[in-house]
């Protein structure tokens, strides 16, 4: 049996560990707010979303946070004070969608774009030009079928529960043109890539008809009237890259639509 006695010292202060009761809401994506409830919040030092770190938190109480998403992740919602740390499970990260690549690029109304990237489940908006698609089949989380509506010429842009994405160079065709016109009006480019001319050589009589060359953000960049079937447009002022080249009636109706090159 000891017979020392006791010592102490004043001055402990115990700090009791945080517990979190729930989230609200349980599914958000980047700039979204959460509010956290639970108890012993006070001078909390870090708050995440399936292991990263809230982009800022405010403590409003012991018992209550909110926080702002950053680039999270879905899985644990975790709070550490002094005291030690509390996770809850149950978060869903939505992240926003990305436009790597759509096909093709010139399109009529009624024409069927692909679009290609990832995070395109819960897409509830494609857009041509700021146009609203005509219709849109989501086939998977990277891979989207739309048909062009009357749509404009601009950026292609997919819009989900997590945010948007654009992608430029989409060219609206305004004039449809129909298979048969296709198969009966053959036109032909030569040279194609072109350095300094185009000659275009048809079955039809091309006489008196326009044509509009157009770069790929879909501005014209050179208009001019044929005079007879066997005709050559300079295009020694335009730069390097691909273009298109429309041939259109006397009612403005598209006869021939054809992608031409310029390489110098």
């Amino acid at each position: 049996m000891a017979l020392g006695g006791k010592d102490s010292l004043a001055g402990y202060i115990h700090i009791p560990e945080p517990t979190i009761t729930l989230f609200t809401p349980s599914t958000a994506t980047v700039g979204q707010t959460v509010i956290i409830i639970g108890t012993n919040f006070t001078d909390a030092t870090n708050v995440s979303f399936g292991g990263i770190a809230a982009k800022s938190y405010t403590v409003l109480t012991a018992n209550t946070i909110t926080a702002i998403i950053d680039n999270g992740n879905s899985g644990n919602v975790s709070v550490t004070t002094p005291g030690g740390s509390a996770s809850l499970a149950g978060f869903t990260f939505i992240p926003a969608p990305t436009i790597t690549s759509f096909t093709p690029t010139y399109v009529s109304s009624g024409g069927t774009v692909t679009i290609k990237g990832k995070n395109f489940n819960g897409t509830n908006s494609v857009t041509f030009g700021g146009v609203v698609a005509s219709s849109y089949t989501v086939i998977n989380d990277t891979t989207i079928n739309a048909i062009v509506g009357n749509g404009s010429t601009g950026n292609v842009s997919v819009t989900t529960l997590g945010g948007s994405s654009s992608l430029a160079g989409f060219i609206f065709n305004p004039y449809k043109l129909g298979l048969s016109e296709l198969l009966n009006n053959p036109i032909q480019l030569y040279p194609n890539p072109a350095q300094e001319t185009i000659t275009i050589k048809s079955e039809l009589n091309l006489n008196g008809k326009e044509y509009c060359i157009f770069d790929f953000v879909g501005k014209s960049v050179l208009k001019g009237k044929f005079s007879d079937d066997l005709t050559s447009v300079s295009v020694s002022e335009l730069n390097n890259g691909v273009y298109i080249l429309s041939i259109y009636d006397s009612n403005n109706k598209l006869i021939s639509t054809n992608k031409v090159a310029i390489v110098k």
